[in-house]
């Protein structure tokens, strides 16, 4: 949608004469897939303490992501971290 709009009100100039995109992915690889969704949970409680306020360093990661925040915390930061890639080698 935001790209979509972008490119349609996008007005060229000296600049940049057509609409220049690059977009980011999120990608956590690790031999399992379990190992790393645990190591995910960093991510997860780095954005959900910025939200919260709260920036800092990247935290550890954690065994239960879902004791750390509330359901809305964690629609949020699922919304937020909806383009990331989580897995082993063969999910990635």
């Amino acid at each position: 949608m935001a790209l979509r709009l972008y490119r349609n009100l996008f007005k060229p100039s000296a600049q940049l004469l057509k609409p220049y995109v690059m977009v980011g992915v999120n990608v956590i690889a690790a031999k399992t897939d379990e190992e790393a969704r645990f190591q995910f949970t960093s991510l997860q409680q780095s954005f959900t303490l910025l939200r919260r306020g709260t920036p800092g360093k990247v935290p550890p990661p954690i065994a239960d992501i879902d004791s750390f925040w509330s359901p809305t915390e964690k629609a949020m930061a699922n919304d937020t971290l909806l383009f990331s890639v989580v897995g082993s080698a063969e999910t990635v």
